[in-house]
C-alpha cells in the first residue's frame, strides 16, 4: 500500500533521531504542493516552473531559480538550517520507479 514519506515517519518517530523526525515533519509540510507543482510543470508547458528549480519551506514556495544552486543558495537565505526546506527540478519524473539489477 502507498505510504507517504510523512506517514512512514511518524510511525517510527520513536525509533528514529530527531533529525529524521524534523524531516518528516518538513515532507509533511511540502509534499502537497511539490505534487502540484510537479504535475503542473510536467503537463504544462508554459508553467512558470517548467523547466526550473523550485524551493520550498513550510509549504509555501520561497524560491523558484534555473539552477539547483541558485535555488538552494536562495533557500539558505532565508533558512539556514540544512535539514529544513526541499529544493527540487519541477518537471522532474518523481513517479517512475527506476531498477537497477546487478549482474555477477
Amino acid at each position: 500500500m502507498y505510504e507517504t514519506i510523512h506517514q512512514i515517519g511518524k510511525g517510527k518517530a520513536k525509533e528514529v533521531s530527531y533529525m529524521d523526525t524534523q524531516f518528516a515533519e518538513d515532507i509533511a509540510q511540502n509534499e502537497p504542493l511539490f505534487r502540484k507543482i510537479n504535475r503542473e510543470a510536467r503537463s504544462i508547458p508554459q508553467s512558470p516552473y517548467t523547466g526550473r528549480w523550485v524551493a520550498l519551506l513550510r509549504g509555501r514556495v520561497v524560491a523558484i531559480a534555473d539552477t539547483m544552486e541558485e535555488a538552494v543558495q536562495k533557500l539558505r537565505k532565508i533558512e539556514p538550517d540544512r535539514f529544513k526546506g526541499l529544493v527540487f527540478e519541477a518537471s522532474g519524473d518523481y513517479e517512475t520507479v527506476d531498477y537497477i539489477l546487478e549482474v555477477v
